[in-house]
């Protein structure tokens, strides 16, 4: 007998309700006030796959903070910045241009760039940048929707972009220190504050790896903080 997995209507209302207009009474709070943390109002509704436990730089958590921000405020992207305890900091700014570009193409950008299992590391990070400066003639782009023989992209404009040096980054979010770190969520939390640190309003991401620093983007961006839920549980183990 298939499973029927706990929270799937959670989801399925998740789904129907992003046809609707992007309007709510109850919207994420932004940094600096009290967050929502009801099971309604949670990252995991927005993707199942997104939940304690995972990585949150992986493609289920993108499509997640996509689909959140997509939701609440139309024609934006959206990335995870930051987790402190059960809440995680969601960044949503404006795209100027969205679609899907295959891995085939992307790997013409980037050798590294080949498939599902590189679609939200560093490599097809850097794809996408420059996918977006060479076709759309931004300097902005970042992975929301990983499919098996494409990704959907969302092109933008960054306020500035700059190489900012490991060693700075590190004392911005320890675990920053060097190439290797340039996928996690601490690189992704240090490029935030970087740009925070010129701008209270900004938010950033890393977009180029090099040996001695990562490009970071930095543009405006509203940032809200919601709950994160444990891993969903099969219905027939779930207690009575």
């Amino acid at each position: 007998m298939r499973k029927i997995w706990f929270l799937v209507a959670t989801s399925v209302f998740a789904v129907s309700m992003m046809l609707l207009p992007a309007t709510s009474t109850t919207p994420a709070q932004p940094i600096g006030q009290t967050s929502s943390a009801s099971t309604m109002e949670n990252i995991t509704r927005f993707h199942l796959g997104c939940h304690d436990g995972v990585d949150l730089r992986g493609g289920d958590c993108l499509a997640a903070a996509h689909r959140y921000c997509e939701f609440y405020s139309r024609n934006t992207f959206g990335f995870l910045v930051e987790r402190v305890g059960r809440n995680v900091y969601i960044a949503c700014a404006q795209r100027a241009w969205y679609g899907d570009v295959s891995y085939a193409g992307l790997r013409t950008l980037h050798t590294e760039c080949r498939g599902v299992a590189d679609a939200a590391g560093p490599h097809c990070a850097a794809a996408v940048h420059r996918y977006c400066s060479n076709n759309q003639s931004l300097t902005g782009g970042l992975v929301q929707e990983v499919g098996p023989a494409s990704v959907a992209v969302a092109c933008f404009k960054p306020s500035r972009y700059n190489d900012v040096d490991y060693q700075k980054l590190d004392r911005l979010a320890s675990g920053c220190r060097q190439p290797g770190d340039s996928g996690s969520l601490n690189c992704t939390t240090a490029s935030a504050r970087w740009c925070k640190g010129g701008d209270a309003t900004e938010s950033g991401l890393a977009l180029e790896v090099g040996p001695k620093s990562l490009g970071v983007a930095c543009m405006p961006a509203q940032t809200h903080v919601i709950a994160i839920l444990d891993k969903p549980v099969p219905i027939d183990n779930y207690p009575n």
